[in-house]
């Protein structure tokens, strides 16, 4: 939202530009939170799959229709709305993959790790560690990265293999990693020296990608169309897994008012991601009247607002239906 707003705000973002790698840690959460499946944890197949979809699917097309119908409103073009039902639509372009909603290029990649869990579990148990599929995992983003040097923004094949989970498996894998170290007994020092080493890392890379001349498109002397770019990414997860790892030691010791507000805030996190670029577009009449900073801080509570509500009326209860089918299914 930071990311997205951000321009709304200010025209020198500085380090707001780097708020885009909130994806990063996005990615990164998602390996965590599924990683005691990839560990041993089993379900049934089409138990996991039905709790995945009332989980993701029900609030995702609630949302669709609401770009859709902000389109309709404003007399814009409907278009490609199959192709967003079926997470196809970062195959084709930039143009159809931010047509409704820029955030949802994200979308993709997350329901293609579901998909691959099974298989990256079987290979777990099968004796493959995970120290090997980071290894081959970074191998291939970063032949990824070679393959795209000749025009880093080109939408080619190589372009979208980076974009889905060949390209960012590494990130979900980083994700497993940090459960795997928060499992362990770590002292609050520890933890706590993890937590400051991911955010001031991920605020060193903040500066120095602020710092970066886009006129000669480079990041600190390296040309992005080589390796740095995609790099980026990786280096944004790796300062998230360790700030993740430090958080949950420390909040898992000390359940207090922080955790109370995670939990609260993590109910609604899904429905900001989906919902807060439709603020921006639903409230732009009104910019004119309130100023830009009036305009976002609408935007903002309207974003929490309808989120808080959708979570209430759709997301949950499509979540408990999910889980009660999948029990049924499996039993």
């Amino acid at each position: 939202m930071v990311a997205h707003y951000g321009p709304m705000a200010t025209r020198d973002l500085g380090l707001l530009k780097f708020a885009y790698t909130g994806v990063d840690l996005f990615f990164v959460i998602t390996g965590y939170v599924f990683a005691p499946q990839l560990f041993g944890q089993r379900s049934a197949l089409l138990e996991f799959a039905i709790r995945r979809f009332f989980r993701i699917y029900p609030l995702y097309v609630m949302a669709l229709a609401t770009y859709v119908g902000i389109r309709a409103a404003l007399g814009q073009p409907t278009e490609h709305i199959a192709l967003h039902l079926l997470f196809l639509h970062t195959i084709e372009s930039k143009e159809i993959a931010f047509y409704f909603n820029p955030a949802f290029w994200s979308l993709p990649p997350e329901v293609e790790f579901y998909m691959g869990l099974p298989l990256l579990g079987l290979l777990i148990r099968r004796g493959a560690r995970l120290w090997m599929l980071i290894a081959v995992a970074t191998s291939v983003l970063v032949a990824l990265a070679i393959s795209r040097a000749g025009d880093i923004d080109a939408v080619n094949r190589v372009y979208v293999l980076s974009v889905h989970l060949p390209g960012l498996l590494i990130e979900f894998l980083l994700g497993a990693m940090a459960w795997r170290l928060a499992q362990r007994r770590l002292p609050a020092a520890t933890a706590l020296a993890l937590l400051l080493l991911g955010v001031v890392s991920w605020l060193l890379l903040a500066v120095m990608f602020s710092k970066a001349d886009p006129t000669r498109n480079e990041y600190l002397a390296l040309e992005i169309g080589a390796l740095a770019k995609p790099l980026v990414g990786l280096a944004a997860a790796l300062c998230a897994s360790a700030a993740v790892v430090g958080t949950v030691v420390l909040l898992r010791a000390r359940a207090g008012v922080l955790k109370t507000v995670g939990v609260a805030s993590g109910k609604l996190s899904y429905g900001i991601y989906l919902f807060h670029n439709a603020a921006l577009a639903a409230l732009a009449p009104m910019l004119q009247y309130l100023g830009p900073w009036g305009y976002l801080l609408s935007c903002v509570a309207a974003t929490l607002a309808f989120s808080a509500v959708a979570h209430v009326l759709i997301e949950e209860p499509a979540r408990r239906f999910g889980r009660w089918l999948g029990s049924q299914v499996s039993a």
